[in-house]
């Protein structure tokens, strides 16, 4: 399993749990988080490993 595919994975649980009501309070650090993955992924190289974060970190939707 590759790094793109457990952060991917990570994200979207931690996206889960602040829409379920668990950490809402932790919606703002899940955010930043979804950030600095893109940021990260704009620095692969590998366009898979690239196409993976940037797919998860910018579709990860939160309820207001």
């Amino acid at each position: 399993m590759t790094l793109a595919t457990k952060l991917g994975w990570w994200l979207q649980d931690a996206a889960y749990s602040v829409n379920r009501g668990r950490d809402h309070n932790q919606k703002g650090i899940v955010q930043n988080l979804c950030e600095v993955v893109l940021i990260f992924a704009e620095s692969q190289r590998e366009n898979r490993e690239r196409n993976v974060l940037l797919t998860t970190a910018s579709t990860v939707d939160f309820i207001e």
